[in-house]
């Protein structure tokens, strides 16, 4: 705010602090088209990743349900001892059935998503807009960049499911387990938190983007003076 003020009160004092039009913002051009990769990159290289192994995309739900499923399965009709009435064997069948049908439920949604092929299928229909000019250049990019945020707001959406609903189901299990079992539900509440700890390649790659978006520019503003000793405010951009 002071840099703007500054320039403000400048402006006012000399006429000769005024830009050249012809130099101000000479280079200065989209940064969807001078960011690197570009967005249309960067959806290649996803579609890339989805060809050759779209299933191990999806590793953190798979590895988290599989672990609530098989740790349902190890505490169905297992109990912690034989005195417990019908209610405490009923909660406890509850809270297996329970990591069953959430564990089941997260591979073969992971399963499914690992075929999908997002990226690819989007690509594609991007590489149908027509145009060489600049404004069609520009359009493929945003529409790319466009994809990018989709996917990643899915996908970290999905993440965060797997995460709350696994971790949930593996305290609700370690609740009811026997000694031998806990250390299953242990094990599924653990690989429940998978998604938070290694975030899915969508959500990172778009991230990337826009840190590389925003380094583009980085405006550097001065103050000096000519060799009339008059105020002038020198701004540019560098890479």
């Amino acid at each position: 705010m002071k840099k703007i003020m500054t320039f403000v009160i400048l402006m006012g004092l000399h006429p000769s602090i005024c830009f050249s039009e012809e130099n101000l913002f000479s280079h200065i051009d989209y940064p969807e088209l001078q960011v690197t990769p570009r967005a249309t990159e960067r959806l290649a290289q996803l579609a890339a990743l989805e060809d050759s192994g779209g299933i191990v995309m999806q590793w953190t739900v798979l590895a988290s349900g599989t672990m609530t499923l098989f740790s349902g399965i190890r505490h169905l009709h297992d109990y912690r001892g034989s005195d417990l009435s019908v209610s405490e064997k009923s909660n406890s069948d509850l809270a297996a059935s329970a990591g069953i049908f959430v564990g089941a439920s997260w591979l073969a949604w992971g399963s499914y998503m690992g075929g999908k092929h997002w990226a690819s299928s989007r690509l594609s229909e991007i590489k149908r807009v027509q145009g060489k000019d600049k404004r069609a250049e520009l359009n493929r990019e945003r529409l790319a960049e466009e994809s990018l945020e989709q996917f990643a707001k899915t996908a970290s959406t999905i993440d965060s499911l797997a995460m709350y609903t696994n971790l949930a189901t593996g305290i609700l299990i370690t609740a009811y387990a026997t000694d031998t079992n806990r250390v299953y539900s242990l094990l599924a509440t653990t690989t429940s938190l998978l998604p938070m700890l290694f975030p899915n390649i969508y959500s990172t790659s778009y991230e990337k983007h826009l840190e590389y978006k925003r380094k583009i520019y980085a405006p550097l503003v001065s103050v000096t003076f000519t060799q009339k000793m008059e105020p002038l405010m020198a701004l540019n951009w560098s890479y």
